[in-house]
């Protein structure tokens, strides 16, 4: 019972605000948006055609004046370098000369073959077990510090490439390399 006056109460509210709604529009449309006077529009046309007047009157005249460089002195300068150059360059041994002078490259140790091998392993038995762990994580962190910086490079280029493809899922705790 208790709900019924409460039912009364919502349409009589609503029927209400309806009629006030429909009285209001009907008695007064909606005006339709002002329109500017003529007089207004004729002084701002005034204003814009003086404001190029203004704006000249506003704006000093300026006037630089650029020295020209002195080519000549420019000239000579650039002729004494380009004669420095061509004397160091006949001077200076060939590159063939330098090549046979230089020593060999000192032959990597059979260690040193050995592991990028062991790291490309490491890859590998992850790639099987399609899992990298903290494992092998530790392990390739035990393994950088004797690598070359280019094998050491492509080793993690190599390893970031899997596990970007999906074919590594990164099961460690910390970072992966």
């Amino acid at each position: 019972m208790a709900s019924m006056p409460r039912a009364w109460l919502l349409v009589a509210l609503l029927v209400g605000w309806a009629l006030g709604h429909g009285t209001s529009w009907l008695m007064a449309p909606p005006a339709p948006a002002p329109s500017p006077a003529p007089e207004a529009l004729e002084a701002l046309r005034v204003q814009l055609d003086e404001l190029p007047s203004r704006l000249a009157m506003a704006q000093p005249r300026t006037s630089c004046v650029v020295s020209a460089p002195d080519l000549s002195a420019l000239r000579a300068e650039l002729l004494q370098a380009l004669h420095e150059e061509r004397c160091a360059s006949t001077e200076a041994p060939a590159a063939s000369e330098v090549a046979e002078r230089a020593p060999a490259p000192p032959e990597p140790s059979s260690g040193a073959l050995a592991l990028p091998e062991h790291g490309q392993r490491l890859l590998d038995e992850a790639l099987r077990t399609r899992r990298w762990g903290d494992e092998q994580a530790e392990e390739l962190r035990r393994l950088y510090p004797e690598l070359t910086g280019p094998q050491r490079e492509q080793l993690t280029r190599t390893l970031i490439v899997h596990i970007n493809r999906g074919e590594l899922i990164v099961e460690t705790e910390g970072h992966p390399f």
